[in-house]
């Protein structure tokens, strides 16, 4: 697997490869379904080494409020054969957010974003 890329056909000073020694994928995972079970555990066969374009996921505890920030969403999953693989989204509030979670089974979903801050990532990252 590559690390530290941001364009599957050019590699760059900052990209590393590692060998997959396992992939745990979510139990409840179906091909095509619209929300909840598209993720998976990676195992490198080797550390990975962290730099300032290799970086872990962080998640924010559950009490941060994001009330009134702009959120960014990326992937590569589709929800149906002919459908896109990418979505432009509006602005996502704290409030709304919450209201859609709770129609789904929280342990089969997760949300994430960023603050459009000086702080944030870049643009594209999760």
């Amino acid at each position: 697997m590559y690390v530290g890329i941001t364009n599957l056909e050019v590699a760059n000073k900052h990209t590393q490869w590692f060998e997959i020694n396992q992939v745990i994928i979510h139990p409840t995972f179906e091909m095509f379904h619209p929300v909840g079970g598209d993720v998976a555990l990676v195992q490198s066969k080797s550390a990975i080494v962290f730099s300032d374009y290799v970086l872990p996921i962080c998640l924010p505890s559950s009490n941060l409020n994001l009330s009134d920030l702009s959120c960014w969403t990326t992937g590569w999953g589709m929800v149906s054969p002919q459908g896109r693989q990418c979505m432009t989204t509006t602005h996502l509030y704290q409030t709304s957010v919450l209201r859609l979670w709770a129609l789904l089974q929280p342990e089969r979903g997760l949300c994430g974003g960023e603050g459009m801050d000086s702080h944030s990532a870049p643009e594209g990252h999760t």
